[in-house]
């Protein structure tokens, strides 16, 4: 797999054509520059403001695991702005087959090399989900990335770190995020490792950061880019990174969370302890953790924990046992499923809250992955096992029921399809013209079953 990527190598040595970089406009997200010598390959540009063909620039290639360049692009726009990043998102590279992600990269960087003065000592990758698994694989691959901001997800099954790397490790993820385990258990695993890395992490799903959450990790960047002598930052403007991060710390706190808190003031004290004194913070980190609020919580999340590591895999296996069988029965996980949820109502514990809304997370992404990654292996009625699964994960989202009613008909089954309609409408779904101009559904129009399921929502939207 090394071999992948002897060209990015290479390319990062070439004199740019920098004439051709003169053409494009400043500060504007350009959303398709065609990869040169490659057919039906772009992707999305930003130069910031501050952009200077003749002069080195920093790079950061964005994953988006849906392909979409200029939303990926997008919202790195206010780091690029305040470090002058160049910003670059392949409206290719998305989830699927890793090898031809390594294939789109591997172009995609020989364009760039070539054509942009970038700093070869300032490459950087993101990205989210499963982009975010492609961005710190080639960081480990190439030993050329400076650092990596990796959002929600870790490393690939087939990609991980075994020693100490160059690259600086940023790692972002959300409170109810499926994947906020494994994003802690990374931050161990590169600790232990002796790899640079901060573990950012946000009232959120599984979903990108905001603008504002980006910069934040972009500012830990910054700091490990003058820690290694890459950029040179005078006393100012460190103090200032220093006001910053105790400015967030205490911006907006949970007093219910007095956990990230403590990690706020920790951080701080960690990153700019070689350079000022940070005795004021580190008392108030000890403060904080003499306090029963915060011992309470301590203990409670800590539980919350160790039980959703034995839930998550008990959980997981099952159900990846129930989609291998012949006739899987769904209608087991409706009760376990409805059980969770109602807990995720009903728990007065925040920490158990959050945990609770991560199995739910989990139980969705692996039905759901489950169905499309093996959308050509599995059954119809597996599909529909998955389906469901999904369904019972969140039964306001229109999308699954729609995919049933095509499943059903498939068998076809006009009174399991009819089920499905009925349901969908009872979730809450009003849009009479999306239901009738629904393609599967034309077989069963004239017959009195559906007019009387569809004359329901003919009355709620008058």
């Amino acid at each position: 797999m090394r071999a992948v990527f002897v060209l990015m190598l290479l390319c990062g040595i070439l004199s740019p054509s920098i004439a051709q970089t003169d053409d494009y406009e400043l500060g504007v997200i350009i959303d398709s520059v065609r990869v040169s010598g490659a057919e039906n390959e772009t992707f999305a540009l930003y130069l910031p403001t501050s952009y200077k063909s003749e002069v080195l620039s920093p790079i950061v290639f964005i994953f988006h695991p849906g392909g979409s360049g200029s939303h990926g692009v997008s919202l790195f726009v206010k780091a690029a702005e305040k470090y002058g990043y160049v910003l670059v998102c392949s409206n290719n590279n998305k989830n699927g087959p890793q090898q031809q992600n390594f294939d789109y990269t591997n172009r995609l960087f020989e364009h760039i090399f070539s054509n942009f003065n970038i700093d070869n000592n300032r490459i950087y990758t993101a990205g989210f989900s499963g982009g975010s698994r492609l961005a710190t694989a080639i960081a480990v691959l190439t030993k050329r990335i400076q650092g990596v901001i990796a959002c929600g997800s870790g490393f690939p099954g087939n990609v991980a770190p075994v020693g100490i790397e160059s690259f600086s490790y940023a790692g972002i993820v959300g409170d109810r995020d499926m994947n906020y385990m494994e994003m802690k258990n990374n931050k161990k695993l590169l600790s232990a490792l002796g790899v640079s890395n901060e573990l950012f992490t946000y009232g959120i799903a599984h979903q990108w950061p905001t603008q504002d959450q980006l910069v934040v990790a972009f500012d830990w960047l910054q700091l490990e880019a003058h820690k290694k002598g890459l950029v040179e930052l005078d006393l100012s403007e460190l103090e200032e990174l220093y006001q910053q991060a105790l400015k967030r710390a205490e911006l907006n706190y949970d007093p219910k969370n007095l956990i990230r808190l403590h990690e706020r003031y920790e951080r701080a004290a960690n990153n700019f302890s070689s350079y000022f004194g940070v005795d004021s913070i580190v008392q108030k980190a000890r403060s904080l953790r003499a306090t029963e609020a915060f011992k309470t919580q301590q203990r409670q999340y800590t539980e919350a924990l160790i039980k959703e590591q034995e839930l998550a895999e008990n959980y997981t296996q099952k159900l990846l046992e129930d989609i291998e069988k012949s006739k899987p029965n769904a209608q087991p996980w409706e009760k376990r499923i409805a059980k969770i949820l109602q807990q995720i109502e009903e728990t007065s514990d925040p920490f158990e809250k959050r945990m609770f809304q991560r199995i739910i997370a989990q139980l969705a992404v692996t039905s759901y992955e489950a169905a499309y990654s093996r959308s050509d292996s599995l059954t119809l009625q597996q599909l529909m096992f998955c389906f469901d699964v999904w369904i019972y994960t969140a039964p306001d989202r229109p999308y699954g029921y729609f995919v049933q009613i095509r499943n059903a008909m498939k068998i076809p089954d006009q009174k399991l399809t009819l089920n499905y309609l009925e349901r969908l409408i009872a979730s809450g779904y009003k849009d009479y013209k999306s239901i009738a101009n629904f393609e599967p559904l034309d077989p069963l129009r004239n017959s009195a079953e559906y007019q009387e399921i569809i004359q329901k929502i003919k009355n709620d939207n008058e």
